[in-house]
């Protein structure tokens, strides 16, 4: 029996689940969907789970991916499958992040020269993102290329006969970027308003080779929300 998310949790947006296949999956509409389950039932990582759930149910924006539906039992998420597929140009493979297709085009110079066009979009696509969520007083945390998804699925249909097709599309738009993962950011919706509006110590997370040096070095100093913007910038860039 499907039982609804509760309210207190994700918001009542959300649908809920009973299982989750291997993904990626399809549903019944067609529609290609991830899955992302919690494997360590810690109590850190379920916290950190649900606030995510949380962040990307209160989010609706080109740039953010979007949360579709939630499992309690066990913790999972359901999310759009994202992903950037060189079939339409005539090369074999498909990738899902920024790092991979990173990985995917400098394995071959000719293809990362003839690719190399998309970093302009892919870089503004992830500032938009990045600036919707400051906007919205959250910041990342972890920003990084392998949290940064990427996508053709406007056009990737298409075969590397329909050129015509292929370049209509490419030229209104090559690429869609969105961020995800927002387990270890701060955000008002997740704080309360003193803790959100002022300083916090709590400012070791992320991955500390993409770290501004002022969290590297901290020795336990408190930041401001808008320095853990800045910081969002520097992960960035």
């Amino acid at each position: 029996k499907k039982k609804g998310p509760r309210p207190e949790l994700f918001g009542t947006r959300l649908h809920s689940f009973t299982s989750s296949p291997d993904p990626p999956a399809k549903r019944r509409d067609g529609e290609s969907i991830v899955f992302k389950k919690l494997i360590r039932q810690h109590d850190r990582q379920k916290r950190l789970f649900v606030k995510e759930a949380r962040i990307l149910n209160s989010l609706h924006y080109k740039h953010i991916v979007e949360i579709k539906a939630v499992c309690e039992s066990p913790l999972t998420m359901m999310l759009e499958y994202v992903y950037f597929d060189f079939i339409p140009f005539g090369l074999e493979g498909r990738v899902s992040s920024l790092q991979e297709y990173f990985d995917y085009t400098c394995a071959k110079e000719d293809v990362l020269s003839s690719f190399a066009c998309l970093h302009s979009k892919i870089a503004e696509d992830t500032s938009l993102g990045l600036q919707y969520l400051h906007e919205r007083n959250i910041v990342h945390r972890d920003l990084k290329p392998g949290i940064v998804l990427i996508s053709n699925q406007q056009y990737c249909h298409y075969k590397n006969a329909y050129v015509d097709e292929i370049r209509e599309a490419w030229e209104k738009e090559a690429v869609i970027c969105k961020l995800v993962d927002f387990g270890e950011s701060r955000a008002s919706l997740q704080q309360t308003g003193t803790l959100c509006h002022s300083r916090t110590t709590n400012v070791d997370h992320g991955t500390v080779v993409y770290m501004a040096s002022e969290l590297t070095t901290s020795t336990g100093e408190a930041m401001s929300l808008e320095q853990l913007r800045a910081c969002d910038i520097w992960d960035w860039e």
